[in-house]
């Protein structure tokens, strides 16, 4: 009965040893939710450089979830999603599958595995369909095996991902800033001790909802979002990355995880679906937003480092300089040439520094220009891409009391000391 379930899980996540990460820990117990539903789920992508703690904040809240929900794989062979679990085609339905370190996606020559593409179709498609040929006596010579969805996925990864699998899944960055440090190594070194806490509760609370799951939910206002991209951010949908066609889908989702999450507060319609309220909305909103932001044309604080270590390397706005990925990972304080370099290519991408193709070779050094100054980023960073919630609970009561609304737009064209009934 929690009106403040997902704040009380990010405290009991620190208890349990995480530092900041909110949001984090947010998306994750949403998504942990969505594996409830009957009809899709939420897939989330976690990235960070290594040492950044990005598997820790999710095997800490796993721990909220009981063991059996929770289908990990650190390594695989091509064709393990379609032999996991025999032939019990449903063994994946209301599960979490977790995938930490993916460094298994790729082959070595940068060949597709299979394994990548049965994820992605268990992901898009909400089932695998694998044939393979039997060659045991008096049978016949193809098996068909079936594995159904839907599934809630969690990958966390140092590097770049396939970029089909990437736009399938809501991409979730790690806290790498200089005060999460700060914080991280204050806790490492401090003497106090925060007693571990009793988790039974929380695992009594999942089994409690596993018992009416799956669950169908309805989110009455969805027009009312749509509205409120037109409204707030007049032609945002038209102009953003086709990744939004299923961004907004996963959101949905969330939407319907919170209303499960909070079932014992919320109605049921005569179909019997769980009615989804504004505060599950505001839920998500809080959550995945700064996140969204940063993936359509919001500069993250790993973009402004970027810009940082190329302008103190010399370059400028006027100006190409020599960048190498040793020296920028050394400049950004990661380890990783790949994450460097994933680093560099976002800034790209955002349009903050171009490539110098008069100066650039192939095969050879690159020169890089920076377009936006990182002071200039700072000062203006972008806006978040969920309409505020109060933008949509403004439409909803439009919508819901016309005859109100009119009143008080009548009541601003009134002179000063006439009174309107409202």
């Amino acid at each position: 009965m929690s009106k403040m379930l997902l704040a009380d899980v990010e405290g009991v996540a620190h208890q349990l040893g995480v530092v900041g990460e909110g949001a984090s820990v947010r998306q994750l117990y949403l998504t942990y939710g969505s594996r409830l539903l009957s009809d899709d789920s939420v897939r989330l992508l976690r990235l960070g450089a290594p040492a950044a703690g990005k598997n820790l904040v999710v095997e800490r809240t796993l721990e909220l979830i009981p063991s059996e929900s929770v289908i990990r794989f650190s390594g695989a062979s091509p064709k393990a999603l379609a032999y996991y679990g025999g032939a019990a085609p449903n063994i994946f339905k209301g599960k979490i599958i977790y995938i930490p370190e993916a460094v298994f996606f790729t082959d070595r020559h940068g060949v597709e595995s299979e394994f990548t593409v049965m994820l992605r179709t268990l992901i898009s498609e909400g089932r695998d369909v694998y044939s393979f040929v039997s060659v045991r006596e008096g049978q016949d010579p193809v098996t068909v095996t079936i594995k159904n969805g839907p599934i809630a996925a969690i990958i966390t990864t140092a590097r770049d991902v396939d970029p089909e699998l990437k736009t399938r899944t809501l991409v979730n960055d790690a806290d790498e800033t200089g005060g999460q440090t700060v914080a991280i190594v204050k806790r490492i070194l401090s003497d106090i001790r925060t007693p571990r806490p009793d988790l039974q509760a929380w695992l009594d609370f999942q089994l409690w909802l596993m018992m009416d799951a799956p669950y169908r939910v309805h989110v009455p206002f969805k027009e009312a979002i749509f509205a409120g991209f037109e409204g707030w951010r007049s032609k945002f949908l038209e102009t953003a990355a086709l990744r939004v066609r299923r961004d907004i889908n996963n959101i949905i989702c969330a939407v319907k995880a919170s209303a499960v999450l909070h079932k014992a507060q919320r109605e049921v319609d005569a179909d019997g679906a769980i009615v989804a309220t504004l505060d599950d909305y505001a839920n998500v909103h809080a959550a995945f937003d700064g996140d969204l932001a940063n993936l359509y044309g919001k500069a993250s604080e790993k973009i402004v480092a970027v810009v940082r270590a190329i302008e103190d390397m010399g370059g400028a706005e006027d100006r190409s300089v020599k960048v190498t990925l040793r020296e920028l990972a050394k400049r950004l304080g990661i380890v990783s040439l790949g994450t460097a370099g994933a680093r560099l290519m976002a800034a790209v991408d955002h349009g903050a520094v171009e490539q110098d193709d008069s100066l650039s070779g192939p095969g050879g050094a690159r020169f890089f220009s920076v377009v936006k100054t990182a002071k200039d980023i700072e000062a203006k960073p972008g806006q978040g891409v969920l309409p505020p919630v109060g933008e949509i609970s403004r439409i909803i009561f439009a919508r819901t009391h016309p005859q109100e609304t009119r009143e008080q737009r009548e009541q601003g064209d009134k002179a000063p000391g006439e009174t309107t009934r409202i």
